[in-house]
């Protein structure tokens, strides 16, 4: 993995809330062959708050362009604290469509809402693969939420 550049951030919210932040990377894979485009990641855990979490998807956005730019070769995912009917969820799919689907992912014990995302620009496709099977125990032994993931086929040059 080759690394390119790095971004992080704290996300401001109220007392006594826990701190929320986000880290972003862009990074390539080296080949044999022809060198692998790069892509940027972006991990994210917004506020529990809606006005909280607009200012925080605002900052990320922010921090992506600063790092990347709003290309389509980026992904941003984690834990939005909201589904697909708020605001920082819609700010993110304006530039990089939802692609993890809408399982439910939160309480990990009895899920019930998606509150984790994986939203990847239009340069990156995701690759159909099998189905991965977790114990139960370890998914709720884990964390309060189940995790989400996708299988991105980076491209190349």
């Amino acid at each position: 993995m080759v690394v390119h550049g790095t971004s992080r951030g704290r996300l401001p919210v109220r007392f006594p809330d826990r701190t929320r932040g986000y880290a972003a990377a862009t990074v390539s894979l080296p080949t044999g062959g022809p060198s692998r485009r790069a892509v940027t990641v972006v991990s994210v855990h917004l506020g529990l708050r809606a006005s909280e979490r607009a200012r925080h998807a605002a900052t990320v956005l922010a921090g992506l362009t600063r790092l990347a730019g709003l290309d389509d070769r980026a992904v941003i995912a984690g834990d939005l604290n909201e589904g697909p009917g708020g605001t920082a969820y819609a700010m993110f799919a304006e530039h990089h469509p939802p692609v993890s689907g809408n399982a439910p992912t939160f309480p990990a014990l009895d899920p019930r809402t998606a509150l984790d995302v994986v939203f990847a620009g239009p340069g990156l496709r995701v690759v159909e693969s099998a189905e991965t099977v977790v114990d139960e125990g370890d998914l709720v032994a884990g964390s309060d939420h189940r995790p989400v993931w996708v299988d991105l086929d980076l491209g190349s040059d």
